[in-house]
Order: structure tokens, then sequence, then C-alpha cells
């Protein structure tokens, strides 16, 4: 979801809010991180909510860009990012959905491949993989991967309350987000 209109949208599923902020707190904000420092958008974040699991993602395939950081009671436990332009920044220790990933790949050379749909000649690294990780971290809370069908299901039931700053007041309205496109709900 990247509406591109500065928006933040809030949404309820699952017992989670999730916020969609086209990409101003979160995205930029992993590209600079430097250690498991929280970032202003979490501490906001974890005065409102303290003892809850706060997970951050950024997903934008089209640049091959994926990251993720996850906040656990107030204690970022783990953040990575990864594109094929830039290294990849890893800091904290890799949790259980990371590590059931990792199981499936091949180290060689210090690099892990991972087998593309299942033949052992055609490999993908980590970067071509990193979409995988994300949508995984994102299901911790969602309860469905966004790329699947159950995912496309989520953001066609979901309604976000979107907020657009409109010359120094902020605005809102209901919409429901579906796959690629947004429908307005009067």
């Amino acid at each position: 979801m990247c509406p591109d209109d500065e928006s933040i949208n809030i949404a309820y599923h699952n017992g989670n809010i999730i916020i969609s902020d086209d990409n101003q707190p979160t995205a930029i904000p992993l590209k600079r991180a430097e250690n498991l420092d929280l970032t202003t958008f979490e501490i906001a974040l974890i005065k409102l909510f303290p003892t809850s699991e706060i997970i951050t993602v950024a997903c934008h395939s089209a640049i091959n860009y994926h990251g993720y950081s996850v906040v656990d009671s107030g204690v970022k436990i783990r953040f990575k990012t990864l594109s094929s332009d830039d290294d990849k920044m890893v800091f904290g220790s890799p949790i259980e959905d990371e590590i059931k990933i990792y199981e499936t790949s091949v180290l060689k050379c210090g690099i892990n491949y991972w087998s593309y749909d299942n033949d052992s000649e055609a490999m993908c690294t980590e970067d071509q993989l990193m979409e995988d990780f994300t949508f995984k971290i994102a299901a911790r809370r969602l309860g469905v991967n966004l790329d699947a069908d159950d995912g496309d299901e989520l953001m066609e039931r979901v309604v976000f309350k979107k907020y657009i700053k409109a010359k120094s007041e902020v605005t809102s309205t209901n919409y429901k987000a579906e796959a690629k496109k947004v429908t307005w709900i009067k």
C-alpha cells in the first residue's frame, strides 16, 4: 500500500493496529539505521504501547528494497534491510521466522542460497528472497502472508482510516485498500 500522498493510514486486524505510512516514518529510518537504536516513530509507539511487539516493515519490490525492525516491550531485538543496491544491514539475533527461512538455504563461500521453484540448479540469493523474509515478519502480527491469497483477502476486507496533512491540519477519511488499488468508501 503506497498511495504516494504522504498519508498515514490506520486500521485494526487480528488484534493488531496496522499503520501504513506512505514510507515517511519507516523506510527512511530503516535505510539510515546503524544499530538497534529506536527510531522516533518507534519511541512514540512504545509510549502508547509499552509492552507490545512493534513490527516495522518496508517492502519496495520495484527497487528490490526490503527491511524490517522488531521491537519487543520497548527493546529493539532485530533489524534487517537488504536491497540489490545497498549492503545488507543486520543487527540483533535472528528471530524464529528468519531461522525457518535460513534452514532451507545452502551456504556456499559464506553466502546463503535458496533453490528457485525447487530446482537445485536455479539458485537465488538473499536479496532476491528478502521479500519473503519481510512478508513472514509481517505475518507474525497479521496472521497471513500479504503476498498470498489470504493476504489479498485481508487487503480487501480491512478498512483503513486515512489521515492527510492539509494546510497545517489533519483530515481523515475511510478507504478500503485492495491489491494495488484504492477504493474510497463514502
